[in-house]
């Protein structure tokens, strides 16, 4: 696939997610984590193997790299979060 169709079929990832609620609606956190999905699926961050990793290469620090691929995890629904909490598994 060229370059310019991933472009392309990623802005239209992001535009379809962020306007699927009214707009201005989404919280930073949200639109951080989809973003994060989106860079992940391009390979952004194809090397890294530790959230220090992503960290580095997103300039935050570890603790938000860590948070955020929670939220990424929690939206793309591979936690549980009743489970989670319920056994204090996470």
């Amino acid at each position: 696939m060229s370059d310019d169709k991933k472009e392309k079929d990623l802005w239209k990832k992001f535009k379809d997610f962020y306007l699927s609620v009214p707009f201005g609606s989404w919280p930073k956190a949200n639109i951080d984590a989809f973003v994060y999905e989106l860079l992940e699926e391009e390979g952004f961050f194809a090397g890294c193997k530790t959230p220090q990793d992503i960290a580095y290469k997103l300039k935050i620090t570890p603790a938000k790299a860590r948070n955020l691929m929670l939220n990424s995890a929690l939206l793309k629904g591979e936690i549980n979060v009743e489970e989670c909490t319920k056994d204090k598994k996470c």
